[in-house]
């Protein structure tokens, strides 16, 4: 058994954090117990303000079981997650989410896939709520290069009537919708948008592409390894009561190439660095002020999406 804890004051953010943490002795299962509390106290940091509180606590408890395992073609981790509002919280909710990632090989494809799933209740707060394309403000805040808005141009981040250029992995992931409002015409004749809800499930996938293609660069190897693939996402997100209202099916799929620096030059501690560029050329669904299934676009992150 081993206990963590955690106090920042970092890029306008007071966060506390208490963790018990164990581990099966075969190491296929952790089990963590936990409390949280988030407030944050200058909003220009950060990278989505949009649905932030600024001065609002954030406080929760917390339990994650982890298992990993294997079989003869690849790799599997499973979350299981749960919080729920705790003490002098500004806010109430409830969440129970599900993670399933493979890394699987069939002949020449590295196919690598995701099962996310969350039913919430309540009052959520932003930075904790289900993003539609990708991660949360809370998921962002662990991560040095996107946890502040300095690394991405505000511009790139904006939500609006169409798509948008960054993009961190997470949510339902659905990376094609990245920057798009989502906006939906409820049961009542209300509009709403769906970008940011509380419960949903999705379906991504990315089949690895070096091996089918072979490609070397030997010159730059050592250094800068770049891996191709094409990828698709798919999910669907529930608004109001969940058993009545359920969003159809968004869809997207294209190619993406990530660019991995393993070594910076003197700099030999430096842990690596992957820059990634997706392309989701197709949508089953386009913003209106797009107004085509299949375009060009682009997203910029770091880190593999999954």
């Amino acid at each position: 058994l081993s206990t963590t804890m955690q106090v920042r004051f970092l890029d306008g953010v007071e966060l506390y954090k208490w963790m018990f943490e164990r581990k099966t002795e075969d190491r296929k299962y952790t089990f963590q117990l936990f409390a949280k509390s988030i407030r944050f106290y200058e909003l220009s940091y950060a990278t989505q303000p949009t649905y932030l509180q600024n001065g609002n606590w954030n406080n929760y408890i917390g339990l994650n079981i982890f298992k990993n395992y294997t079989y003869s073609y690849g790799t599997g981790a499973i979350t299981l997650s749960a919080r729920s509002s705790s003490f002098l919280s500004d806010y109430n909710y409830q969440a129970l989410s599900i993670t399933s990632i493979n890394k699987n090989k069939f002949g020449k494809f590295d196919v690598n896939t995701r099962f996310f799933a969350q039913f919430g209740k309540g009052n959520f707060a932003g930075e904790s709520a289900l993003y539609a394309n990708g991660a949360n403000s809370e998921e962002m805040l662990e991560n040095k290069y996107v946890r502040s808005s300095s690394f991405v141009p505000q511009s790139w981040n904006t939500l609006g009537s169409t798509t948008n250029h960054f993009q961190f992995g997470g949510g339902l992931n659905l990376r094609g919708y990245n920057g798009y409002l989502l906006p939906m015409t409820d049961s009542n004749g209300n509009q709403i948008f769906l970008n940011n809800s509380k419960s949903g499930a999705a379906i991504n996938t990315e089949i690895g592409l070096d091996r089918l293609f072979n490609f070397r660069f030997k010159r730059i190897s050592n250094w800068l390894k770049i891996n191709t693939y094409a990828f698709a996402d798919a999910g669907i997100l529930a608004y109001g009561n969940f058993s009545e209202n359920i969003s159809p099916v968004r869809a997207d799929a294209g190619l993406g190439t990530t660019f991995t620096i393993k070594k910076w030059w003197v700099l030999e501690k430096t842990s690596p660095l992957t820059i990634r560029f997706d392309c989701p050329f197709f949508l089953n669904t386009p913003p209106f002020d797009e107004g085509k299934y299949f375009k060009f676009r682009w997203l910029l992150s770091v880190e593999r999406a999954f």
